[in-house]
């Protein structure tokens, strides 16, 4: 996965390797950083350096030939390429980097997105097909969905905040109301009339997750010879004397809504039913 975030950091996941077995190759061409993924023990390693992969071109610039990085066990005899399905041109591999291919090109002709047709050759008669997509400008990127930089760019702090919020009004709003009410409603509600005129079990079920926002859940020692206190929105750790430092906190919101969800309104449910069950048996 492979995304630009807003401020310009570049962020990219490789697979797991334990399962995925994906490795990445990595080189500098003019100054600039240029990878690819690849799966393991896959020949041959066909990484463009120039122009970008679509999406990659951090630094818009001129190159006056496509080049290209090939390795493999096997020597390669000849490697050629075309553009678009357009006329194959063969590649001059360079006697000092004996990786490197080149082609010289026009980089003005291609302002959008394209794609390179690359044929790898190699002496025993076998050949290898390869495809490059690549944009020297940002046009025609925005029209390429990539469900792996969607996900790199969610604010995942932000998402379980919205959830947790969720769950809060989930588990409070409907007990306010109904204590707040007292009027008839959707049947489903009804049967939680009586858990909500019952103080006892109210309070409680009210109070918990409101609590669960604001107030501390423990208080320990955290790191060597330094008390934390954790909350939901953050963790207060003390520099060894009365100063806290705070640290904000992303998973905690995550564990305080699954614990709601899993948790708080079973128990809501399950309460409510049982007295709306032993109301109904004794009515009888």
């Amino acid at each position: 996965m492979f995304a630009i975030h807003s401020t310009g950091l570049v962020e990219a996941e490789l697979e797991d390797w334990k399962f995925g077995r994906m490795i990445r190759v990595l080189a500098v061409d003019d100054g600039h950083l240029v990878f690819n993924d690849f799966k393991h023990d896959t020949w041959p390693i066909v990484l463009v350096t120039w122009p970008p992969r679509i999406g990659r071109n951090f630094a818009p610039r001129n190159g006056s030939h496509v080049r290209m990085l090939i390795f493999s066990p096997q020597p390669v005899h000849k490697v050629s390429m075309s553009i678009d399905s357009g006329p194959v041109q063969d590649c001059v591999q360079e006697p000092q980097l004996q990786p490197l291919f080149i082609l010289p090109w026009d980089q003005g002709l291609y302002q959008s997105v394209h794609t390179i047709q690359i044929k790898v050759m190699f002496e025993d008669g076998s050949s290898s097909d390869h495809q490059h997509r690549f944009s020297v400008t940002s046009v025609g990127e925005t029209d390429i969905f990539d469900l792996g930089s969607v996900v790199l760019r969610i604010d995942l702090s932000s998402v379980f905040k919205l959830a947790f919020t969720l769950s809060v009004c989930v588990c409070v709003c409907p007990l306010v109301l109904l204590r707040l009410t007292r009027v008839k409603c959707w049947p489903v509600l009804e049967r939680y009339h009586l858990l909500c005129s019952m103080d006892e079990l109210y309070f409680p079920l009210v109070v918990y997750p409101i609590y669960l926002l604001v107030g501390p859940w423990c208080a320990a020692e955290v790191m060597t010879d330094r008390l934390g206190i954790i909350f939901t929105w953050g963790i207060l750790v003390s520099d060894g004397g009365l100063q806290f430092l705070y640290l904000p906190a992303d998973t905690t919101w995550l564990y305080a809504t699954v614990h709601l969800a899993s948790v708080h309104f079973p128990v809501i449910l399950l309460v409510g039913n049982i007295l709306a069950e032993k109301c109904n048996t004794k009515k009888r």
